[in-house]
């Protein structure tokens, strides 16, 4: 009896805990698709995104009153129409996910600027459609007219076709700081101006995110007169076609096309062109591209009357052996036109010195590193700056471990990773410690002190860079990192300066240990030292 009444307990507690969370679950399932916030975050209405799937001139008299508003999703949705926005408007996707199987989002300025007024541009005011958090899936994402999209860090988003397009006059301007974008199929691709050849006035800043192609290129068709501006990010092809396209279509147009990249990193898992500049004008000023495959072939394709101007970054590739361009930018670039230009000093990149010391400067003791900056590098710096503004030096220092599986230390790479200056790495501009030799190489010295005894044992990489302003952007380029020669801690350093003794005493090591040996180091600095070993 004692046991039948223990298994009915037992079943009794069972069926009463699936009771609660049914109920749970079913209190719990949102009755709309998302709700709408206002300016102060406050809930302003429920909405089901079926309701903005409607002409235009409805979709406007629904969201009359929601300018400046957020839409935050509540649940999965499967759209069979586009989503029609027409104000400002940001899309929090709140983690979930969006599936299509044609366009999700139609984006205009105002649905009474269409029609016959659709190219009075200067009459317009551009709206700002925010897109964050938000999974997605379709054939494409969005195409503004007349507006600005903004994609921020969250966003994982797959397109079988073209995700982000516009290719009307003055048609859009696309801003990416974050998220992942993968683009699969032949026909997809993430950013294009599409096949309007008249259409000017379409602007892409990319300052981040990753950007993956699975078959059809990541910026392709930019056959328009647009401006493509990339500060970071990273660019992978997976199969063997184009990042960056720059195609040739209507001359009058298709020569205004205008790619400036001031960082980044490009690469190929296959053997492939990775950018073709084939209209308009290319200028390359920092940033990595490399083919993974290390197989033979041209990295850019430079044709018909477009022109490519490499003044920086690392182009690395393994054609006739060689490892990177150092030995001549014609290995890897096609330059079938002679519109190629490669500066003087070019190829040049900061210096970090291999291993580091100890600065032992009272109340200001730490971890020394030290750098050259080739002259070369420093006179095509100060050539390509922006009139009234001055060439910078400095280092960048940061735990090894956040960065380990890092091909390179950079800023692209602090970006990429999130990571914020003076938390996660430090930024030292160089001010003292800069020296110049006879023959206007600069040399640096920057020091990271007063570290923390719990991070005596912390490896800490560095990186040296030379910085300038191009077109009111910001440009850091950054030294080749090797974490064996660039990674060190503060008790490995202080242990190596313990162990730098001679045998007999000369002008410099002049002091007596306790071993009979002859330091650099007085017994007070040596005592220094000590404190920085780890305690057995």
């Amino acid at each position: 009896m004692k046991r039948f009444l223990s298994l009915l307990l037992a079943t009794v507690m069972v069926f009463s805990l699936l009771a609660v969370n049914t109920v749970v679950f079913a209190e719990d399932a949102p009755a709309y698709d998302a709700e709408v916030l206002n300016t102060d975050g406050e809930k302003a209405a429920d909405l089901n995104l079926s309701d903005l799937c409607v002409s235009w001139n409805d979709s406007a008299a629904k969201m009359a009153a929601w300018d400046g508003y957020t839409i935050k999703l509540l649940k999965d949705v499967t759209l069979t129409s586009q989503v029609i926005l027409v104000e400002n408007i940001t899309i929090d996707g709140n983690g979930f996910k969006l599936t299509a199987t044609g366009r999700l989002f139609d984006f205009a300025t105002d649905a009474t600027q269409l029609g016959d007024n659709l190219n009075n541009n200067n009459e317009m005011t551009f709206k700002t459609l925010t897109i964050k958090n938000l999974r997605a899936e379709a054939k494409e994402i969005v195409a503004p007219y007349y507006g600005t999209v903004v994609l921020e860090e969250g966003n994982d988003m797959l397109s079988t076709g073209a995700m982000f397009s516009c290719a009307r006059n003055n048609g859009a301007h696309f801003i990416f700081n974050g998220g992942t974008y993968t683009a699969s199929g032949s026909s997809g691709r993430v950013l294009t101006t599409g096949n309007a050849n008249d259409a000017e006035g379409i602007l892409f800043d990319i300052y981040g995110g990753k950007f993956v192609s699975k078959d059809g290129g990541i910026i392709a068709q930019l056959n328009t007169g647009c401006t493509l501006d990339v500060y970071g990010g990273e660019f992978v092809d997976q199969t063997s076609s184009v990042i960056i396209d720059m195609t040739y279509g209507k001359p009058d147009f298709c020569d205004k096309i205008l790619v400036n990249i001031y960082g980044g990193y490009f690469h190929a898992k296959h053997w492939n062109r990775i950018m073709t500049v084939l209209g308009g004008t290319m200028n390359f000023y920092n940033g990595v591209v490399e083919n993974l495959n290390r197989g033979d072939g041209d990295l850019f394709t430079v044709r018909n009357n477009a022109k490519l101007n490499v003044c920086g970054g690392r182009i690395i590739h393994a054609a006739n052996g060689s490892a990177d361009m150092a030995d001549g930018v014609e290995d890897g670039i096609q330059n079938q036109n002679g519109g190629l230009t490669t500066p003087a000093g070019w190829d040049a990149l900061p210096q970090t010195l291999t291993g580091a010391s100890v600065r032992l400067v009272a109340g200001s003791e730490g971890i020394r590193f030290e750098s050259r900056i080739p002259a070369a590098l420093t006179a095509l710096a100060e050539g390509l700056a922006d009139e009234g503004t001055e060439v910078s030096y400095g280092t960048l220092i940061v735990p090894t471990a956040t960065i380990a599986e890092q091909a390179y230390l950079n800023m692209n790479t602090l970006r990429m990773l999130g990571l914020e200056e003076g938390k996660d790495y430090v930024d030292i501009v160089a001010k003292d410690g800069i020296t110049v030799d006879g023959e206007g190489n600069v040399h640096l010295r920057a020091a990271l002190v007063n570290i923390r005894d719990a991070n005596f044992d912390l490896e800490l990489s560095a990186v040296s860079y030379i910085r300038y302003v191009k077109n009111g952007h910001t440009v850091t380029v950054c030294s080749d990192y090797v974490a064996a020669d660039h990674s060190r801690s503060m008790s490995y350093v202080a242990q190596k300066a313990l162990e730098d003794v001679k045998d007999t005493a000369d002008a410099v090591y002049c002091y007596q240990d306790e071993n009979g040996k002859y330091s650099r180091y007085t017994n007070e600095q040596r005592a220094v030292l000590k404190s920085y070993l780890p305690t057995v």
